[in-house]
């Protein structure tokens, strides 16, 4: 070897800098892969990675074994299934292109079904604005109708494939040949150059354009394309953020109002239309809330629809409504009014901190808010306040809460279209209202019919609505019971209606809704004694009308017009019943449960507030956001991270790893037919070592247990279709605007079928909070503001999603109503009332029907009290009174939820909501984080996870994850390829760095001796 290669080989500096280099990496990935391994959940669903592998011993038919199925699942010759193995699971292969093919047609009918017509004005020649002709030549305008809103942030968010984003093409479905618009090519020429400048509709703000960005070819053009201006309002927004109430570019500085160059728009289109070279102005309202009205109507917009997000095929509906191809036959979710800020409970909605806060209690928990608007949410409200005006009672008339005007309160005035409105392209009228008492197996309910006569020219359906009043009594003034004037308590979508024709309809009222929740009298539901009409109406307010009516009262007493006397009835109850309604599910007790979410009933507190109330809205009506401070010693112990875990010196220690049963071992599959409670559960629990069960509940119950062959969960978000679907289903604002349970169980079908043929059985959803306030930032992924109407169409949609296999962590259970500081764990203040009848009906409705299997807890607190730590409500309530034995898990849980147990320090705020009714976590829950307790012996909590477990166990048994598993099946554990990839990689750098070490110990040592042998040559030339 040459000296000069010698020294370019063994350079020092070269070699120590790829030393430093490789130490680098090598510390980066050993700092990387520990965070990886203990967020493994996050990583696996990322990559889509397994961790074991289904083995089956070969059988004379295949098919035996298979216990979820669909009309889409392939078969080979032989008749048995094309298997797809994945995710743990040799479940079936399905015909994508069918399957997608039924998807895109339900999705469709969802559409058509939902989008509600809020106004129609006729067009003076006899026709209405609506339906367009076919031919009718069209110009486009907002941005919306280049990059319409189909989907939210976050978890509602669905990537499309190429066929789903062609299919939001609106030019392509305005001109398809079965709707033949022609369209002004140089409005989209002028938005799409628009949108590719960075204009657009993006989250928290609306860059849309004024009537000065439309090119000079587009103004000049509309003449020629003057049937009709379609504008679309849009507004994007989701997980992580609420609308803002202070948005710049508005009149009110309000997202949900028009904003200034949207109003400039319509002032131009308007002036065309005046000159008679435009005939009509259609609004298009591209948003999953209702919007701010006023400043609208008065600038000519003929007609208006809330399209709302439609998902993957909400365009292809849209086009066909607007030409009359289907009939848009939704019904309002929300109350429209013309400026969201009249809405009691927007006054104490957002960002609250506490004025005094202890220094000994955690900084990250001085968040809150309070819901001192009561009961009185949306329609309840409104209608309640439009009801004391009329009957002149509590201060109703005085002017505190007004918006539009200074005057006397005025309904009308307020409000622009009522909770269940929607016209559609025909009319309908109601005659013959009848009900009658029935006893069933100790059960009473009301049986009603209805006549509804299509007194319009063409076929439709319409959506008849049953709504209950009960009394408002002396005692209910004493003991602070709320009662709104109306509340929806059954609901029938017709089937089509031929013009002329009259039908049907019939329903059934449970006696249960007639209950009310004395929180601070008998302390349970009581049936109170009094007058309650039952009604049927059109909507929320036409239902009230018709009770004024029967009550007497007409538009000379202020009502805004007169009812029908005839659609009310009145029932009598002689005595106040304070103990059928006592008891929940297997004669469980149900009182008081959430005191301590009361401001004025947690005692550590000290404080009062004052809760909205019909007595008196003069007094109570909430003027600004509570100030609270947070005090009581027993309420900063609550607060804090690490908790004291029970250790309840009655409590066993379970059996572990233990065969007990006389069949011998058992696998999970033999439990198939076997109920929750059966005693074969505790010869399977017995079998399990306790680091198994631990691993069900850290792993968020996705992990196998090989040993009793349990493939575990596969999950993702997807309220609105699952995120590896690429199928974006309809929002649900839009899915329950349909008022139809048949078509919803259908989607939920259309849902669960697609999830199977992504072999992820678990989902992210259905959303099943409350509107509490438009603003809130996922009202994409909550239904209503009505909890009885969330929770039958949640219910249905369960019941679709369950019949394919599916388990739904139904979220986010509860109070998760805005997602400012949610992350915080924000203390919700509420009372016990409040919370049962307005926030909790939902979720009670689908787990009481028996379709919900799953529940994901919400990141923010019952009071002082994280939702997953809270034995009341995770326990008491949720297993206690409604008989729920499916799994709970946490929201996604990282560094910066503390409150939930999230970092190693606070592994006991996991034990204690462990015992408390929280099942499982997701993410940052180590492996072995409760040893110390297996080791302790602390029985409590040893217990606690076995339950889970049983929970985990059982619902997993009953999903399509175990499709292709029989008696014999087994699993292999395996490592997932970017874990090996990490372990190999750190392993390979620090190779790596230890060859460049040696070669720069190598290079300091030939310099070294090459410097000896230079002094050595030059002392003997010195001789």
């Amino acid at each position: 070897m040459s000296e000069r290669l010698r020294n370019r080989l063994f350079k020092r500096s070269l070699w120590a800098l790829l030393s430093i280099f490789f130490a680098f990496l090598m510390i980066i990935f050993l700092i990387v892969a520990p965070i990886a391994h203990d967020n493994y959940f996050f990583v696996d669903q990322f990559f889509g990675a397994e961790r074991s592998v289904p083995v089956s011993v070969e059988t004379d038919n295949p098919n035996d074994f298979h216990y979820f199925t669909s009309e889409y699942s392939l078969k080979d010759e032989n008749g048995n299934y094309v298997i797809n193995k994945s995710n743990n699971i040799n479940n079936q292969k399905l015909d994508f292109e069918k399957m997608r093919a039924h998807s895109d047609e339900i999705a469709k009918k969802v559409n058509h079904e939902g989008i509600v017509l809020l106004w129609n004005d006729d067009m003076g020649d006899g026709s209405k604005a609506l339906p367009l002709d076919r031919g009718d030549k069209v110009s486009n305008f907002g941005l919306g109708s280049v990059s319409y809103v189909y989907h939210g942030i976050g978890s509602g968010m669905v990537e499309l494939d190429d066929k789903g984003k062609e299919l939001l093409d609106v030019k392509r479905a305005l001109t398809k040949e079965d709707v033949g618009l022609q369209v002004n090519e140089a409005c989209f020429t002028t938005l799409s150059n628009a949108s590719n400048k960075g204009f657009g509709i993006s989250n928290g703000s609306t860059k849309e354009l004024d009537w000065s960005g439309y090119s000079a070819a587009a103004k000049e053009s509309i003449a020629d394309f003057g049937d009709a201006a379609l504008f679309m309002v849009s507004r994007y927004y989701g997980e992580g953020g609420d609308q803002t109430m202070d948005c710049s570019g508005t009149k009110d500085g309000n997202r949900l109002t028009l904003s200034d160059n949207e109003l400039d728009v319509l002032d131009h289109l308007k002036t065309l239309k005046d000159e008679k070279k435009l005939e009509k102005i259609i609004l298009l309202i591209n948003c999953a809330a209702p919007m701010n009205l006023k400043w609208v109507k008065e600038r000519g917009v003929d007609a208006c629809l809330w399209i709302n997000w439609g998902g993957r095929m909400g365009v292809e509906a849209l086009a066909d409504v607007l030409v009359g191809n289907a009939e848009p036959t939704g019904h309002t979710t929300d109350t429209w009014v013309y400026d969201m800020m009249s809405a009691p409970a927007n006054r104490n909605f957002g960002n609250f901190v506490y004025a005094n806060y202890p220094d000994e209690a955690p900084n990250a928990n001085n968040k809150y808010v309070v819901y001192q608007e009561g009961i009185y949410v949306g329609y309840r409200y409104y209608e309640t306040r439009y009801e004391d005006v009329v009957l002149n009672q509590g201060y109703a008339y005085e002017p505190i809460g007004n918006v539009m005007n200074d005057e006397e309160w005025d309904y009308a005035s307020e409000v622009a279209y009522p909770f269940g409105y929607g016209m559609g392209y025909s009319t309908y009228s109601y005659s013959n209202f009848a009900f009658e008492k029935e006893v069933k197996d100790g059960k009473v309910n009301y049986n009603v019919s209805v006549d509804v006569t299509n007194t319009g020219l063409r076929k439709g359906k319409d959506a008849v609505q049953f709504y209950l009043q009960k009394p408002y009594t002396d005692y209910d003034r004493e003991n602070h019971i709320e009662k709104a004037s109306v509340e929806l308590v059954g609901f029938e979508k017709t089937p089509e209606i031929e013009a002329g024709a009259t039908i049907t309809v019939k329903s059934v009222i449970p006696e249960y809704e007639f209950k009310s929740y004395d929180a601070y009298g008998a302390g349970t539901y009581i049936l109170e004694a009094g007058d309650y009409y039952l009604s049927v109406g059109q909507d929320s307010h036409d239902a009230l009308n018709n009770i004024l009516a029967k009550k007497g009262k007409t538009v000379d007493d202020g009502m805004t017009g007169n009812g029908d006397a005839s659609l009310a009835g009145v029932i009598n109850y002689k005595q106040t019943d304070t103990t059928t309604y006592s008891v929940g599910k297997n004669n469980f007790k149900i009182q008081n449960r959430f005191d301590v979410a009361d401001v004025n009933r947690n005692k550590g507190m000290e404080q009062q507030i004052v809760y909205l109330s019909r007595d008196n809205w003069r007094d109570t009506y909430p003027i600004g956001g509570v100030t609270l401070d947070f005090k009581g010693a027993e309420n900063i112990k609550l607060v804090k991270y690490d908790k004291e875990v029970p250790n309840d010196p009655k409590d066993e220690m379970p059996v572990y790893e233990t065969v007990t049963s006389p069949h011998g071992k058992l696998n999970l599959v033999m439990l198939m037919n076997v109920k929750y409670d059966d005693p074969a559960w505790d010869h399977l629990l017995n079998q399990l070592s306790f680091a198994e069960q631990e691993k069900l509940v850290s792993s968020c119950a996705n992990a196998a247990t090989n040993s009793i062959a349990a493939p575990g969960i596969s999950q993702m978000d997807g309220p609105n279709g699952m995120r590896s679907s690429r199928m974006a289903l309809p929002s649900e604002p839009i899915v329950a605007c349909t008022f139809n349970k048949e078509l919803v169980e259908e989607l939920g079908k259309v849902f669960g079928t697609e999830m199977m043929g992504t072999n992820k059985a678990g989902v992210y959803g259905l959303g099943s909070n409350t509107h509490r306030s438009a603003y809130g930032g996922r009202a994409n992924e909550y239904y209503s503001e009505d909890g009885f109407l969330a929770g039958v169409i949640g219910s249905a949609e369960s019941k679709g999603m369950r019949s394919m296999g599916v388990i739904l962590f139904t979220k986010h259970f509860a109070l998760n109503d805005q997602d400012t500081n949610r992350g915080d764990g924000v203390h919700t203040w509420a009372n016990e009332q409040t919370i049962r009848e307005i926030y909790l009906k939902a979720f009670e409705t689908a787990i009481v029907d028996g379709y919900c299997n799953g529940l994901m807890t919400s990141y923010n607190s019952f009071g002082p009290v994280w939702s997953g730590a809270f034995k009341e409500l995770c326990t008491d309530v949720l297993r206690g009174e409604w008989g729920f034995i499916g799994i709970t898990i946490t929201d996604a849980c990282g560094a910066s939820n503390p409150h939930m147990g999230a970092t190693a320090q606070f592994t006991s705020t996991r034990a204690f909501a462990n015992i408390a009714g929280q099942d499982a976590w997701m993410g940052s829950f180590p492996e072995g984080s409760f040893n110390k307790y297996y080791e302790e012996k602390n029985a409590t909590l040893c217990n606690a996870v076995r339950e889970s477990a049983h929970r985990i166990l059982y619902t997993q048994l009953h999903s399509f994850m175990m499709n292709g598993v029989s008696s014999d099946t087994y699993f292999v554990e395996i490592t997932p390829a970017w874990e090996a990839a990490l372990t190999g990689l750190t392993v390979t750098f620090g190779v790596l760095m230890g060859l460049c070490l040696a070669m720069v110990a190598v290079s300091w040592v030939l310099w070294y001796l090459g410097r000896k042998n230079n002094k050595t040559n030059l002392t003997e030339v010195e001789k």
